[in-house]
């Protein structure tokens, strides 16, 4: 599977449609590193219910690349907290025709490596320059969610020329009393109980009423996909790297590309006063998800693409 190493020697996972097109047997075209395979843990008959259906079955490789792309502008797919790229595949499928995409677990995510140095943001933006470095990406247009778009905007802030539009999803100008609360119980939870009862805690605050109702029967399916996609050293980092994070709005004053924020009038860690208050901050629009919690673009996938291609294009 695509990985690169950081300079200080660190594997972040990766993967790509679009970059470097060769020509299979069959004379149609795949990138050269669509080597990423579909693991046999159930993730993707899960997200089935969820109307994500995968390009390939259990076990087979997933045909990611189609045709020579290389004039297409680039977009990057950043992960929430406890996501992995599995969660934005059914994203790139769509926006694959109009752009070459690029999606990567940050250090100590998915199938990234811990690595030996102290998480902060400044170490997971200088990851991110490393990657889009060795993918000889000059510019980009950036889609984070959570804590993605934490790091998108820490992008912008000390790099801004790497950065063509930015969209910022499920985060506000200032991390909330009770945001700082619940990402402190959830350490808790993880520490002396585990992953699968963190898994247990998270889902009632990550998603809004309307999508647990309507996925209620396969809930237990969702915990097992936190607990598979994730390991509890590299989390307990994550959570304690978190809490340390500047506010975003002390980020986003001196943002000067174009920006959109997105969030769910269901979120119950993001508000709509500090989501609009940050669109403000970065002289950016800002749109509000009706009936969606934080994870909005797994709740409404096609809203959530719509505005976002509205947006980039």
């Amino acid at each position: 599977m695509p990985h690169f190493k950081t300079n200080d020697g660190c594997k972040i996972y990766y993967e790509t449609h679009g970059f470097e097109s060769r020509p299979l047997k069959n004379g149609n075209f795949c990138s050269s590193s669509r080597k990423a395979k579909i693991s046999t843990t159930g993730i993707y008959r899960i997200f089935r219910g969820l109307k994500f259906e995968p390009d390939a079955e259990i076990g087979q490789k997933v045909p990611f690349f189609n045709g020579l792309e290389s004039s297409k502008p680039v977009v990057v797919f950043l992960n929430g907290t406890m996501q992995t790229t599995f969660n934005w595949r059914p994203h790139s499928r769509i926006f694959k025709d109009r752009f070459r995409v690029v999606m990567y677990d940050v250090r100590a995510q998915g199938q990234s490596e811990l690595g030996e140095q102290s998480l902060s943001l400044d170490l997971h933006v200088q990851d991110l320059s490393e990657l889009l470095h060795h993918l000889k990406i000059k510019k980009a247009h950036f889609v984070g969610l959570s804590h993605g778009a934490y790091v998108s905007l820490s992008l912008a802030f000390q790099l801004p020329q790497v950065v063509d539009r930015l969209v910022l999803c499920s985060v506000g100008a200032k991390i909330t009393d009770q945001a700082e609360v619940i990402i402190m119980s959830w350490l808790e939870i993880l520490q002396w109980s585990g992953l699968r009862s963190l898994a247990w805690a998270v889902l009632p605050i990550v998603f809004g009423e309307v999508f647990l109702k309507q996925n209620k029967r396969i809930i237990d399916k969702m915990v097992e996909a936190i607990v598979v996609r994730n390991n509890k050293d590299a989390l307990i980092a994550q959570l304690k790297a978190i809490n340390k994070y500047p506010s975003p709005g002390s980020l986003a004053n001196k943002i000067n590309c174009p920006a959109l924020i997105i969030s769910g009038s269901q979120d119950r860690l993001v508000g709509l006063e500090g989501a609009r208050e940050l669109a403000d901050l970065c002289k950016g629009r800002h749109e509000e998800i009706s009936g969606a919690g934080h994870s909005t673009a797994a709740e409404t996938p096609e809203l959530f693409n719509k505005i976002v291609l509205e947006f980039l294009t």
